[in-house]
């Protein structure tokens, strides 16, 4: 790689780590540690929730997460694990968007 580009991509990732959402990611993950055993559960369903949504589509996709979430009500009843959930999928959602920039900006198809 070049190293002028190299470079440049190691203060795209510190400017990165400033950002909000990474920020608050972090926090949550730091704290979640502290609850080894909600983590383990936490692991698990996030586990289910991706082979739901790789197994089903549609309306079936719909019911099955439906019943997941039903199944899994109490879990997310706990701020810790809502707090931690909540702030992954906003740095995913960042994360995501940043690709997509990237992508779109190198006209990749």
């Amino acid at each position: 790689m070049d190293n002028k580009l190299l470079d440049y991509t190691r203060e795209y990732i510190e400017k990165i780590k400033l950002s909000e959402d990474y920020i608050e990611y972090k926090n949550q993950a730091a704290l979640i540690k502290n609850f080894p055993d909600l983590m383990e559960r936490i692991n698990a369903y996030r586990d289910e929730s991706f082979m739901i949504q790789r197994q089903y589509e549609g309306e079936q996709l719909y019911d099955k997460m439906e019943e997941f979430n039903e199944k899994n009500e109490k879990l997310l009843e706990d701020p810790h694990v809502y707090d931690f959930l909540h702030a992954e999928a906003g740095f995913c959602r960042l994360m995501q968007d940043i690709n997509m920039h990237i992508l779109e900006g190198l006209e990749f198809e």
